[in-house]
């Protein structure tokens, strides 16, 4: 008689089909269990999210997503929907602009978005917000996982009430630091790619690219998801030794004048953004130097110039008494040198 066939590869493929299965509702878990996950998804979606529209049952949709969006500052939402990207395992699944006239835009934010006023015309193809949402609800079902970096920020772009999300902020801890201290998506690309080889590498210092955040956030979380039960141990922040990060430069400074500061660097273009919080527009540059001695250096040379940024306070939390709160942190830093200027950022609800 001859030797019965082997039917091992098919067992073999479900088994690792369950395996990942498991993978994803673990990972799913640990987003879920974040502290930030309360106040970032389940409270947002439980008050201004009530009025969002949520997927249809009995829509096919598959079963991991990865979505990211790109947004614009227009007159009536600082954080206007501009790009809505959603991708596959296979490649890009839906990719759309929506339309907006250059009246209502008051900041492109082009250095960070890519955006440019002709992606949101309807001679190329931009769509009202209406359509894109609808669009992107067609490939969501109830049970589709979707996965992005931040992406309660998505979701509230889109107006999209979402249970089933992964959001690769919360998954990767930081190496000695509390959770309040999260990895940005670029610099997660950075750290991980020596694990994940598919992740695309990126220039710095360009804008985003809606469709690539989407892929590199999908990628992650497919990488977490398929090494479970083990998970990724906390990664170290990324640091730039030979950079200096300047912001909030007053609007009309230019290049050569912050140049003269730093002589032995060379300061990028300085990108202006309208700033959300103060209704005015603040610079953002970086000062490159050929070694961290001469960035040291080039700091020591700078002591009458300082921004400081302290916090977050827990105390903080739920205080909204401006004003007091601004005149506390002028009062306390006073002892150290005169302050110029003093502002409280980053209050929530």
């Amino acid at each position: 008689d001859s030797a019965p066939s082997r039917p091992a590869k098919r067992p073999r493929t479900e088994a690792h089909e369950t395996k990942l299965m498991a993978g994803w509702q673990a990972v799913l878990e640990r987003t879920r269990k974040h502290p930030h996950y309360a106040l970032e998804y389940t409270r947002r979606l439980e008050s201004e999210g009530r009025a969002w529209r949520r997927p249809a049952p009995g829509t096919k949709g598959k079963l991991v997503l990865g979505l990211d969006c790109e947004m614009v500052y227009a007159k009536d939402d600082n954080n206007a929907l501009a790009r809505a990207s959603l991708v596959s395992f296979s490649g890009q699944l839906y990719n759309a602009y929506v339309y907006r006239d250059k009246e209502s835009v008051l900041d492109y934010r082009t250095s960070v978005s890519g955006i440019e006023a002709h992606h949101l015309t309807k001679e190329n193809g931009a769509l009202p917000f209406e359509v894109v949402q609808s669009q992107v609800l067609a490939m969501i079902s109830p049970e589709t996982i979707l996965v992005g970096h931040a992406l309660q920020n998505d979701l509230k772009a889109l107006r999209i009430n979402h249970a089933k999300v992964i959001d690769t902020a919360l998954l990767f801890k930081v190496q000695g630091k509390t959770d309040w201290q999260k990895h940005k998506l670029r610099s997660l690309v950075s750290l991980m790619r020596p694990k994940i080889p598919t992740l695309e590498p990126f220039t710095a210092d360009t804008p985003h690219d809606s469709r690539q955040d989407a892929d590199w956030a999908l990628k992650l979380a497919l990488y977490e998801a398929s090494i479970y039960p083990k998970s990724t141990t906390p990664l170290k922040l990324q640091t730039f030794p030979k950079k200096i990060f300047l912001m909030e430069i007053p609007k009309g400074t230019t290049r050569q004048e912050v140049q003269s500061l730093f002589r032995g660097g060379v300061v990028s273009e300085i990108v202006y953004q309208l700033q959300s919080d103060i209704k005015a527009w603040h610079g953002r540059a970086t000062v490159q130097f050929a070694s961290q001695a001469d960035r040291d250096a080039a700091i020591a040379a700078l002591a009458r110039f300082a921004c400081v940024h302290a916090g977050p306070f827990r105390d903080w939390s739920t205080r909204r008494d401006v004003p007091k709160m601004q005149s506390e942190l002028e009062a306390y830093f006073s002892r150290y040198g005169r302050v110029a200027g003093c502002r409280v950022m980053g209050l929530r609800g």
